[in-house]
């Protein structure tokens, strides 16, 4: 196809737009505003500036530098930045709405704007003959022929010098200047030649007569690398989501080209739940395109067909979302996916895990992605920042195309969409609708049934009873209409402790495969406070299998809840202490010791009164382990719930009977041996204690062996050697012993 017989065709393209445009006049103004939300050009000026009720300030700013701007002096060239959704394109019809509108400006200033979609712009040449087109159809009769002469010179050598001066000749000899409006300035930018983007700059900074306002999806390297020819040439303005305030002039304004009914259900939600708006915004980022195409889903208030519009919706999203990922480079890509399937936020070491990425690597990816908008850094206390997608209805589409498909996954896109969507407080008030709904036999769509139940069951913010209800309310529903989603419907809370309690019944509890059975069914519970309460259950099951560490996260878990049921949790923890199982950490040590320290009216266990003579042992504080004597003093090997913490007990209590020795507290050390058991166990630190209270029990320390007396004389010299040091020095001392030896450690003070 020849150029010309090209341009012919255009023309009847753009004639047939017209056509259809002047068509779609007849259709309501607010649903045209959702068809059009990818494509705002399509809606009239009229329409355009009846809508445009955000980024004033920005536009006034742009707009009233170019109209005051003088005409011979070099202009301020800008460059809009923002991820697609974020009102680029609109702003940037507004000026040219603006300047084509303002008569007095028509006098010296020509507008021209390019459209996101210009393919053949692919070198410096066809920016000026495209210009020159549009001005030559658009312009008026003082442009006529300008595009038809500088074709005829396609062929020649010098062609883009000969395009530019058609262009530039005819705008000084009326005295104009051209404010020309680049959409996707990023795409026709990376098609142009080092050399062309050296000449363009050239020819801006010596021209007073162009100005260039242009958006991009993307921070161009362009501008931000020192060694590129538009370093630090434009007044770069990043787009960010709309505040609260705006949100809500938005919304109101969308409202008013709605029904009656519609008008006044927004602004009752304005009203009475402005929670409700500051959720929509947080859920699309406050990003305009996403706020107009969640309208309708925010302003229903039955539900019916609120699945349905949001399927679809996430369809009609699919191409603009997928652009979005499209425009990232490679290693952006794969940041973004992490972040995206994790949903709440993450750390880079998480980041580094999920991806086989360097740390570095990841925060220099994070740090553009957040300048792009695309990311949100969630600070911390630390240094170390949660990092989530900033828009989260884009991270719930990105769920839902790229998330597990499974059928126990498939819902888990719109449990995210209702966490995000709604208040805790409305999720029981949505719940007791549908049960309603479906006891009065309301004709609700089954899709809708099924995703909205299972949904509001999976948050985990109802209670036991309703959330019970409305998914037998759910199953029978779905039975009667036989819908095959039935069989992807999740037990309730309820049912799943019911078939944990059926198979831990007849002495099987203790059997591996019903471990692992009631495992699977306890990590099913969806409500957060029967999940804690449920902890000291589960994290026994694991202890049964053998998975001690999984048990003791659990664990520490339920104790930082520091509710009534973690002392069951404290009691199994120092089990798997006791047993050898774990290491008990200091900080762990510290925080079970202040809540059990905070419990009232509690009688402590075995495992618990031992905890108290240990971590007094190992501060020094052995003046406040006199009460716990006596608890440990009756205690016996079947009081612990493992029988194996009877032998750690030997190790714990040998080491306390070591440090009272060392610090003289010899008659503590006797009350211990007044447990018979106990003495039996550790028979030598009897016969050693004895040593020193000689005087009080002369007899009893001639019931020593001779097996004994060797070992006996050097833990005797070893105790009254560290009792000089440690009366020295007055550190901290470390005892740990046990059937291979003694260990004492004196750590100095500073």
């Amino acid at each position: 196809m020849s150029r010309k017989n090209g341009k012919q065709a255009q023309n009847s393209t753009q004639t047939q737009d017209a056509q259809r445009l002047s068509k779609t006049k007849t259709i309501p103004l607010h649903k045209r505003i959702i068809a059009r939300a990818f494509n705002p050009d399509q809606l009239t000026p009229e329409e355009r500036n009846a809508l445009f009720v955000v980024r004033k300030p920005l536009f006034e700013r742009i707009y009233k530098d170019i109209v005051l701007h003088p005409s011979d002096a070099l202009p301020q060239h800008w460059l809009i930045l923002g991820v697609r959704g974020s009102g680029k394109t609109t702003l940037l019809l507004k000026i040219y709405d603006e300047l084509c509108a303002d008569t007095e400006a028509q006098k010296r200033i020509v507008a021209v704007r390019l459209n996101e979609e210009q393919h053949g712009i692919f070198k410096l040449s066809r920016l000026w003959e495209k210009v020159l087109e549009i001005l030559q159809d658009e312009a008026g009769k003082e442009w006529s022929g300008v595009y038809d002469e500088a074709e005829k010179h396609f062929n020649d050598e010098e062609y883009e010098e000969r395009a530019f001066e058609y262009l530039i000749k005819p705008l000084r000899e009326r005295r104009k200047n051209l404010v020309l409006m680049i959409d996707n300035f990023g795409v026709m930018l990376d098609k142009f030649s080092i050399k062309e983007h050296q000449h363009l700059r050239s020819l801006l900074l010596t021209c007073p007569e162009i100005r260039i306002i242009a958006a991009s999806a993307n921070a161009l390297e362009h501008t931000y690398r020192y060694d590129k020819p538009f370093f630090d040439f434009f007044a770069i303005v990043q787009l960010k989501g709309l505040k609260l305030a705006e949100t809500i002039e938005l919304l109101t304004t969308l409202a008013a080209h709605r029904s009656e009914e519609e008008r006044a259900n927004v602004m009752n939600i304005i009203e009475k739940q402005p929670r409700r708006i500051e959720v929509l915004r947080t859920l699309t980022g406050g990003f305009p395109r996403t706020l107009v195409l969640l309208f309708d889903i925010f302003t229903d208030s039955t539900g019916g067909d609120s699945v349905q519009d949001l399927e679809r919706l996430l369809d009609h999203v699919t191409p603009f979302y997928g652009q979005r990922v499209e425009d990232l480079s490679s290693h952006q890509r794969v940041v973004v996916d992490a972040v995206a399937l994790a949903w709440d936020a993450v750390s880079v070491k998480e980041l580094v895990a999920k991806t086989r990425m360097e740390s570095k690597s990841i925060s220099s990816q994070l740090n553009e992605l957040e300048k792009q908008g695309i990311i949100e850094k969630v600070p911390t206390s630390t240094k170390n920042n949660f990092y989530r997608l900033q828009e989260r209805f884009f991270n719930i589409w990105y769920l839902m195309r790229n998330g597990r498909k499974n059928d126990k996954q498939r819902v888990i896109w719109f449990v995210r969409f209702i966490e995000s969507f709604f208040p805790e407080e409305m999720l029981n008030v949505k719940a007791v609708q549908i049960i309603q709904g479906l006891k009065n036999g309301d004709e609700l769509y089954p899709n809708y049934i099924y995703f909205m139940g299972e949904a509001l069951a999976q948050t985990g913010k109802l209670n036991e009873i309703l959330q019970h209800e409305l998914l037998q309310e759910v199953k029978n529903y779905l039975l009667v209409n036989n819908s095959p989603l039935v069989h992807s419907l999740s037990l309730s809370d309820k049912e799943l402790l019911s078939e944990v309690i059926i198979i831990s019944e007849g002495g099987k509890f203790f059997e591996k495969e019903i471990n692992l059975r009631r495992i699977g069914l306890l990590q099913e519970i969806k409500s957060e406070k029967l999940r804690i309460k449920v902890i000291p259950v589960l994290a026994l099951s694991y202890i049964l299998v053998e998975n001690y560490k999984l048990a003791e996260s659990l664990l520490l878990e339920a104790i930082r809840y520091g509710e009534y049921h973690s002392n069951h949790s404290i009691e199994l923890y120092l089990s798997l202490y006791l047993s050898g199982k774990l290491k008990l950490q200091k900080k762990n040590l510290h925080r079970i010791f202040n809540l059990l320290s905070s419990l009232s009216e509690h009688k402590y266990s075995p495992e618990e009164s031992l905890f108290f003579l240990y971590y007094h042992s190992i501060n020094n504080n052995l003046e406040n382990i006199s009460p716990y004597i006596e608890a440990v003093v009756s205690i016996e090997s079947t009081d612990f719930v493992h029988k194996e913490n009877w032998f750690a007990i030997t190790s714990i209590t040998s080491s306390i009977i070591l440090k009272l020795l060392i610090d003289k507290q010899y008659q503590s050390a006797i009350r211990l041996f007044q447990n018979d058991e106990l003495k039996e166990s550790i028979k030598i630190l009897w016969y050693v204690t004895l040593h020193f209270v000689k005087e009080q029990y002369p007899d009893e320390y001639l019931r020593m062996g001779s097996e004994f007396s060797d070992k006996t004389q050097q833990i005797i010299q070893i105790i009254e050697n560290v009792h000089i040091d440690f009366s020295q020095n007055q550190g901290v001392l470390e005892i740990e012993a046990n059937n291979r030896g003694i260990t004492i450690t004196l750590q100095h003070s500073p």
